[in-house]
């Protein structure tokens, strides 16, 4: 029964109840008992479950195992005011069962509907208001869903400026999304674009790996330099780089400040100003 839906746990049960309910009718039936509207509660049961014609149709059946019955239990008799009692017996047991049907089948329309309504508010609420792509969240979760399924993934992690100037001193957010634009307009059908922060952004490829990301990286990197603004992207690859989303995008972050170390475009923050020295000193021995 665990296994079962709901919708056939009721059907099972409406059938054990034609079942319990004609063998009570034929053991205790007596005129003036009704026993007989106890088939109400199968017909009501196949309504639910399924819709109005099956509904009706289990009320069909219910009236032929009441007319059994009647004949086994030689309650049958056929005459005027018999003829019509069966006559409104079968009408209450079809239209109760059509229109019990019918309002379950309506009422799990509207479920249907508020989940899809439900589902497409929570895909809005995981998208960034300013720019319409995901949301950190989002992208972690689509990373973390394919590398559970074993699937290789690598991410791009970028940050982007303009005019030689963080985005996030910007005041008007036009930028970024034009910056963004860019970026989504080289990326293939499934891949997940992210903003992880308020200039930085976050892609996820299934399938790919380091190459594509080091290629990609530079592809944007070009792109974004000739619509006028500066870009530095890092990438990293599971399961090389990490088996999580966490371990990746901490990998591709290191790489991006990596580059800008390289480049001598890193402007520290007072945070970060103790790493200056170690990293000229790196440099250094390196010359």
């Amino acid at each position: 029964m665990r296994e079962t839906t709901l919708p056939q746990r009721l059907l099972i049960t409406a059938f054990g109840s034609y079942a319990a309910i004609f063998a009570l009718n034929i053991a205790y039936g007596r005129p003036g008992l009704g026993l007989g509207q106890l088939f109400y509660l199968p017909i009501v049961l196949v309504a639910l479950a399924s819709g109005p014609i099956a509904g009706a149709g289990a009320g069909l059946f219910a009236f032929v195992l009441y007319v059994l019955t009647l004949v086994v239990t030689s309650q049958f008799d056929v005459d005027g005011t018999t003829e019509t009692q069966l006559t409104i017996r079968l009408a209450t047991f079809a239209i109760a069962g059509a229109t019990v049907g019918y309002f379950s089948a309506r009422g799990r329309h509207m479920l249907r509907d508020s989940l899809h309504v439900l589902e497409e508010l929570l895909l809005i609420a995981r998208r960034d208001v300013t720019t319409g792509v995901s949301t950190g969240e989002r992208f972690v979760d689509v990373v973390e869903r394919h590398l559970a399924r074993k699937h290789p993934v690598a991410i791009l992690v970028g940050e982007l400026e303009t005019d030689a100037r963080p985005l996030s001193l910007l005041k008007d957010e036009r930028d970024l999304r034009e910056a963004l634009a860019v970026v989504a307009a080289e990326l293939e059908p499934g891949d997940e674009l992210a903003r992880v922060g308020f200039s930085q952004v976050a892609v996820a490829a299934i399938g790919r790996d380091a190459g594509w990301g080091r290629d990609t990286a530079a592809r944007l990197e070009d792109l974004l330099r000739a619509s006028g603004r500066e870009a530095t992207f890092g990438w990293a690859a599971s399961p090389g780089e990490g088996k999580d989303a966490l371990a990746l995008f901490q990998a591709a972050s290191a790489r991006v400040y990596a580059r800008r170390i390289v480049r001598g475009e890193w402007l520290p923050s007072a945070e970060s100003a103790g790493l200056v020295a170690p990293v000229e000193d790196i440099n250094r021995r390196r010359a």
